[in-house]
């Protein structure tokens, strides 16, 4: 045998080895994968945070671990769920009412729906107050520092803000109503009235302007309703303006003279010069 076979016969013998340790490696890495899917399933199911992280690289593990099922926050990458035709006719209103985009508003209202349920309060009263807080407006912000559509204060409540994940903002859409809606949930459990729930919510100063903007929402919820049920819907009613009291006198009387005024600085010089005459001893009657 010469050397040039004994070689071959050796890389032969070499190269089948290193592939029977290489089937060897798969089968024993498709063992510990199925290994680890069947545990996986077995303590968490097919829903558990295990399965989700391996589809959802782009989001952090803390976020995925920290969402359960009774945290009402809507997950922004989930799909929106399908509108019923009531709240259809509702998004067709306030596209007219507030002229927006009704494929802009669309998503919001279904988000107060998914909300509401979950926080237990009328989805219709959330749109209310989206409505008449910001306009639908994602971003407003108010001079008070009230952010997003339903102007939640961050300072003030920060503890829910942190609840719906690190880097949670109001300006968030869906993030803004989920706060509020908990925020408004915690007062009215507070205060046991819807009314004076809203008067909280609105940091109302006072119980008239509290009041005032209770009727304000609680209207405009009974408006989404009529729509909602294709009924005629109330009209907006302008905002009232305070009368002047009828005591008060007009700034066109204060500065208009009387007759008796205008003869005023005659008669002091007839007195004056009636006094002058007689320190001189010369009678009135001979002055004039």
């Amino acid at each position: 045998m010469s050397f040039l076979q004994v070689l071959r016969k050796w890389c032969v013998n070499a190269a089948s080895l290193v592939l029977h340790f290489a089937h060897g490696g798969v089968v024993v890495a498709g063992l510990l994968v199925v290994g680890y899917v069947g545990l996986g399933v077995s303590q968490y199911g097919l829903n558990g945070p295990w399965l989700t992280g391996m589809f959802r690289s782009g989001a952090p593990a803390e976020a995925v671990a920290s969402a359960g099922d009774d945290n009402p926050a809507v997950d922004s990458l989930a799909q929106v769920p399908a509108l019923s035709p009531q709240m259809k006719r509702v998004v067709d209103y306030l596209s007219r009412r507030y002229h927006v985009s009704s494929v802009g508003v669309e998503p919001l209202v279904a988000s107060a729906e998914d909300v509401g349920k979950r926080v237990g309060l009328d989805p219709l009263l959330l749109v209310a107050i989206m409505a008449v807080e910001s306009s639908f407006n994602p971003i407003a912000e108010s001079a008070m520092g009230a952010q997003g559509l339903m102007q939640v204060i961050p300072r003030f409540h920060q503890e829910k803000l942190v609840d719906q994940g690190s880097d949670a903002s109001l300006l968030d859409p869906q993030t803004n109503i989920v706060v509020g809606a908990r925020v408004l949930k915690e007062y009215l459990v507070r205060t046991g009235s819807m009314e004076h729930a809203l008067q909280v919510y609105n940091g109302a100063t006072n119980d008239a302007v509290g009041s005032m903007y209770a009727s304000k929402v609680l209207a405009e919820k009974q408006r989404l309703e009529a729509a909602a049920k294709r009924r005629p819907i109330p009209p907006a009613h302008s905002p009232v303006r305070a009368a002047a009291p009828a005591s008060v006198p007009s700034a066109s009387t204060q500065m208009a003279p009387t007759a008796s005024a205008s003869r005023l600085p005659t008669l002091l010089q007839q007195a004056r010069h009636a006094a002058t005459l007689a320190e001189a001893g010369v009678p009135a009657t001979l002055a004039d």
